[in-house]
């Protein structure tokens, strides 16, 4: 069974709003990036208690590294050409590194860390990849917030392309998952109850059904006293660090086999 370091957890705590110059909720907007649909292949009485399926549509041009990684900025940082973000902030959101290019000009620039990493800056505002981009082109950190820390942003200014350091990419892709209650239902093959400190990143999939018709079905959880819903035998949860439906940092959380429920079937 996975457990997962409370330390870290605490890392991702929910916190204050602040808005950095370079991307804003308005520049992208999430909540409307996709749409639920009616599938005729969900057990009714499954669909009444809010499972749905979610087609996520996503086209769009940010900033990425050579890698395709996508780029951040950070609010706390407040645009002076310095990092705050460091220790287990840093674990989670690397820093580009610049390594001793010595062409630089503005907007861009270079913020010397603390350990002599050269990060780049654009417009003062250091860049960062996100630990919890699985794939090339995912933005899940996009408008993140965590450990009593700001939010984070991407960037779509097509002056901050360097050469050989970062570029524009266009992102043009589909996906179908199943939601409840607006938030992405996740499963792990390797883990048989999630308890204790997996349950600070992980939630339940609590129904109000005794039953759920294949491929889903229910499991009773005698100490909250509900019943969790099951899809294709496997316990489903929501991970507690998805702000939006069309966001899924749980996938492949820490390294680990949690997934979401890519194109549902009977």
């Amino acid at each position: 069974m996975i457990t997962i370091n409370r330390f870290l957890c605490a890392a991702l705590a929910s916190s204050a709003l602040l808005i950095s110059s370079l991307g804003n909720a308005d520049d992208f907007d999430i909540h409307k990036n996709g749409k639920k649909l009616t599938n005729l292949n969900l057990p009714n009485e499954v669909a009444n208690v809010g499972v749905e399926v979610y087609k996520r549509r996503t086209k769009i041009d940010l900033l990425t590294d050579m890698n395709g990684r996508t780029l951040y900025t950070f609010s706390d940082d407040q645009g002076s050409g310095e990092s705050a973000c460091y220790d287990v902030c840093e674990s989670f959101w690397p820093p580009l590194e610049v390594g001793m290019n010595d062409k630089l000009e503005k907007p861009f620039g270079v913020h010397v860390r603390r350990d002599g990493v050269r990060q780049l800056t654009f417009n003062d505002w250091p860049l960062y990849t996100f630990l919890h981009d699985v794939k090339s082109g995912d933005f899940n950190g996009y408008l993140f917030e965590g450990g009593g820390l700001g939010q984070w942003y991407i960037v779509r200014d097509k002056n901050a392309v360097l050469d050989d350091v970062t570029r524009m990419k266009l992102i043009n892709d589909r996906e179908k998952y199943l939601i409840l209650r607006q938030r992405p239902l996740y499963f792990n093959s390797n883990v048989d109850v999630c308890v204790g400190a997996c349950l600070d990143t992980w939630t339940p999939a609590f129904v109000e059904l005794d039953e759920a018709g294949y491929p889903f079905g229910t499991i009773w959880d005698s100490s909250a006293e509900k019943s969790q819903l099951t899809y294709k035998g496997e316990p489903l949860y929501t991970f507690n660090f998805d702000n939006f439906v069309n966001i899924t940092i749980g996938r492949n959380f820490f390294g680990t086999e949690w997934d979401i429920i890519l194109n549902p079937k009977k």
